[in-house]
């Protein structure tokens, strides 16, 4: 499974039920949203929907999750 750390900004995988704790985003897809492929390059940011991601993240944070699964950029 791939989730995105909250602090590093960076995808990270866990494998076999060592997944910790995770917050969710799941959201309709518009143009201009980040995929797997977008973070792995400079791209993620350039994109409309990054600001959504960023969002994401900051919420999961406060509320104490170190991970979070978004469907546009972890499938």
């Amino acid at each position: 499974m791939r989730l995105l750390h909250t602090s590093s900004l960076t995808v990270e995988e866990f494998y076999d039920g060592d997944t910790p704790k995770y917050a969710i985003l799941s959201h309709v897809w518009q143009s201009g949203e980040v995929t797997f492929q977008d973070l792995q390059s400079s791209a993620a940011s350039t994109k409309a929907g990054f600001t959504k991601i960023r969002n994401a993240y900051s919420v999961a944070k406060e509320c104490g999750y170190g991970y979070i699964w978004i469907d546009t950029c972890c499938i």
